[in-house]
């Protein structure tokens, strides 16, 4: 399967954002196990704050309590 996220960012507390790259919609994408995934349209970067010129689809992944 290629590959739909360019690269993951740590925000922190087990969570990590990544750009969805992939050629599909955006719903397509299954987080890796004992990760939950909610898809956002950003204008900003997550991390750094830096504007983009036009907004791009972002992978929000928290890692679950398995307990």
């Amino acid at each position: 399967m290629p590959r739909q996220i360019e690269r993951f960012y740590p925000l922190g507390q087990g969570k990590k954002a990544g750009r969805y790259i992939g050629q599909q919609d955006v719903l397509c994408y299954r987080p890796p196990l004992s990760y939950s995934a909610t898809a956002e349209l950003k204008e900003c970067h997550p991390s750094t704050g830096k504007q983009f010129t036009q907004s791009e689809w972002w992978i929000f992944l928290t890692l679950e309590d398995l307990s």
